[in-house]
């Protein structure tokens, strides 16, 4: 049997024991903002130097999330929101299980939370009106270019 999937959204779990569950979504939806926050597309993370065999549990798993500029080098990150980062970082932990649920995900300040907005913190529709603007503006870094 072979893997079939986009390769830059491998979670951990799956490019290093080919392992797959609830929480490998949870990654690949934190690919998916990445990718629509910055408008670049993200490279996907190289776990080759981490043994297949090796347990979750182990100290030689990877831990922590995933730095988002090493799966999208060109992004510019600074743009993003507090709240979006916050959000992100969780998608992104490599350990699948310490990785949040749907469910946990969706009641997170980046997606419910409108107040947040005028404090700051930042939200989905926020990230995305700063993103369409800069489109608008072009830009040559290979992020959304704007205008056509």
């Amino acid at each position: 049997s072979s893997l079939k999937g986009t390769k830059e959204y491998m979670p951990p779990e799956l490019t290093i024991q080919g392992t797959i569950c609830r929480q490998s979504d949870v990654w690949a939806v934190g690919c998916c903002v990445l990718e629509m926050l910055t408008g670049v597309l993200v490279e996907g993370m190289d776990y080759s130097h981490v043994p297949s065999a090796v347990p979750v549990s182990s100290s030689a798993y990877p831990s922590g999330p995933a730095d988002p500029a090493q799966l999208s080098p060109c992004a510019d990150l600074d743009a993003l929101s507090h709240a979006a980062l916050a959000f992100l970082h969780l998608c992104l932990e490599q350990r699948y299980t310490a990785r949040p649920n749907a469910r946990k995900l969706l009641k997170m300040a980046f997606i419910t939370d409108v107040e947040t907005s005028k404090k700051g913190a930042g939200t989905i529709s926020e990230d995305l009106q700063r993103l369409y603007q800069r489109s608008l503006t072009g830009s040559e870094d290979g992020s959304l270019g704007g205008g056509g």
